[in-house]
């Protein structure tokens, strides 16, 4: 059989690689993508920088808020502790009360919610007890005043009517409008009790409901000895 012939010259027109024309793009098509481009660095640096200045005023209100916090005490106030002032108005009466001006040798203030009023909480049971307590014991020197929670006005009424439907009698019920006097006891939670005798000085704190005969013994133990016993 003869050998393949072997042709010189070049390869057919099949065999040569082919070269394809570039795409040209449009100047109008070419000017669009960029400014999508640039429209999107824009977006991207705004968000950023906006969620920075965020982050600064959070911290700032973060700042803010731990310098009011700290102008009253977090947590309740130890024994031993000095009781703040209290200046209030009786609900019940419209005068000012004051523990400075307490007629008492002792005295028993328990932070209360009133409002909404309902049958079944442990504030109005403890309110039972309170009143219990300033019958047995105040003509010894103890004298008992609940101080509202809810942040009532003394003049909105409702207070009033507490006062009259829990039949507290010598209690005073005061409004601490704003909190302003839980958040110096540190009252975190209601019911919440302090004995205090006429130096200012706390002597017994209960935070939560407190026994009558709880507090008995430590109201016992702080008054003078009554000259009939």
């Amino acid at each position: 059989m003869p050998a393949p012939t072997r042709t010189r010259g070049h390869p057919p027109p099949a065999a040569r690689p082919s070269r394809a024309a570039p795409t040209r793009i449009p100047a109008a098509a070419a000017v669009s993508t960029v400014l999508a481009l640039l429209i999107a660095v824009a977006v991207t640096v705004t968000v950023l920088v906006g969620h920075d200045r965020a982050g600064r005023g959070g911290n700032s209100a973060g700042r803010a808020d731990s310098a009011a916090a700290g102008a009253h005490p977090a947590a309740p106030l130890a024994v031993g502790a000095q009781a703040p002032a209290l200046n209030l108005t009786d609900a019940a009466t419209g005068n000012r009360y004051a523990l400075a001006s307490a007629t008492s040798t002792v005295t028993l203030v328990s932070f209360l919610s009133t409002q909404p009023d309902t049958a079944d909480t442990p504030s109005r049971s403890q309110a039972v007890a309170l009143v219990s307590l300033a019958t047995q014991y105040g003509v010894r020197g103890l004298h008992v005043a609940i101080v509202d929670e809810s942040g009532a006005s003394a003049g909105s009424g409702a207070l009033a009517n507490t006062a009259y439907d829990w039949q507290l009698g010598p209690v005073a019920l005061l409004a601490d409008p704003g909190r302003g006097a839980a958040d110096r006891y540190g009252v975190v939670s209601t019911p919440s009790s302090f004995l205090i005798n006429d130096s200012g000085t706390i002597l017994a704190r209960w935070p939560g409901y407190v026994l009558t005969s709880t507090a008995a013994a430590s109201i016992t133990a702080s008054l003078p000895v009554s000259s009939a016993s």
